[in-house]
């Protein structure tokens, strides 16, 4: 009789997937089958002799084992008893990892001036960690070029801030690298640089510098107060047409008032690198808390950044 060898491929479609046969014949092979159908396939045991029963299905990501080959026929003498039908490969379909909650609105887009890609070494990082958001740099200019103003190595923004507001940024964790580095928050005209006001805390000497300052009509004005805290609240206030601006950390503040403009704004945080590269190399830091912004309208939002919201 002839012997017929049944070749199955089992084929991997992804981890969540099935797992489908494709299957060819050829002559002149002891038959085998698919786990969990060990020894079927005797026609009549070879002088009694039991089949061999199927091999367990351990294999690696729930492969079937083979069932046993069939006991070889025989004209005469009583059939073997069939071997024990091996176990299927009993690997279920792996499951999905853990829903990752619900989706993150992007509010900010990020903007990264191009010469931190030709300048040795230098890098910027934004992420969310432990509630906050992360804005880190190593090595890049002191001042930017970039495509909006304030000209700041690493920024984040959103846009379209309409009518009265009062916006608010809570950091803490400032590590400048060495003397020059700084955090600004700002806002500033969508259409224009002739209108931007910033509130800043920057490493000056052994000491750090709040500063304040505004921009209306290409006129600047600012005003600066020394502390020694490294965690504190930015704020900006907008009633028609005057903006109040005021740096705060610890006990210590700034604030200066002067006419603004009254037309739709982009409201960011920024991360200034040094003024001299540090030698040995040091990265600056700093970790926005929570972003409030109350009244006005347009498609600003608050922030507390419980998920990655940066685009």
């Amino acid at each position: 009789m002839t012997k017929m060898r049944v070749i199955c491929t089992v084929a991997l479609i992804g981890f969540l997937g099935g797992w489908p046969l494709a299957c060819s014949t050829s002559t002149d092979a002891p038959a085998v089958y698919p786990g969990g159908a060990g020894g079927a396939g005797v026609e009549a045991g070879n002088d009694g002799a039991a089949a061999l029963g199927g091999s367990s299905g351990s294999h690696e990501a729930g492969q079937s084992g083979e069932g046993g080959e069939g006991g070889q026929s025989a004209a005469s003498g009583s059939g073997g008893s069939g071997g024990g039908s091996g176990s299927a490969g009993s690997a279920t379909a792996g499951t999905g990892g853990a829903g990752g909650g619900p989706a993150c609105d992007k509010h900010w887009s990020r903007e990264v001036c191009p010469n931190v890609d030709t300048t040795p070494g230098a890098s910027v990082d934004v992420s969310v960690k432990g509630g906050a958001l992360l804005l880190t740099e190593t090595l890049t200019p002191f001042m930017c070029g970039s495509v909006t103003l304030p000209a700041y190595s690493l920024k984040v923004y959103q846009p379209g801030l309409s009518g009265d507001f009062k916006v608010v940024f809570n950091f803490d964790s400032f590590a400048p690298a060495a003397y020059g580095a700084g955090v600004h928050a700002y806002v500033g005209a969508m259409d224009s640089d002739n209108d931007l006001a910033e509130a800043t805390l920057m490493l000056n000497g052994a000491s750090y510098d709040l500063k304040v300052s505004i921009t209306h009509n290409a006129a600047a004005q600012e005003d600066v107060k020394s502390t020694s805290n490294t965690a504190g609240t930015l704020t900006f206030q907008r009633t028609s047409g005057l903006l109040t601006v005021t740096a705060s950390a610890g006990g210590d503040s700034k604030n200066l008032s002067g006419l603004f403009s009254d037309a739709n704004l982009r409201v960011g945080f920024a991360l200034q690198g040094p003024f001299n590269a540090p030698s040995p190399v040091a990265s600056s830091s700093v970790r926005l808390l929570e972003f409030q912004v109350t009244g006005g309208g347009g498609t600003v939002v608050n922030d507390t950044f419980d998920c990655d919201s940066v685009h």
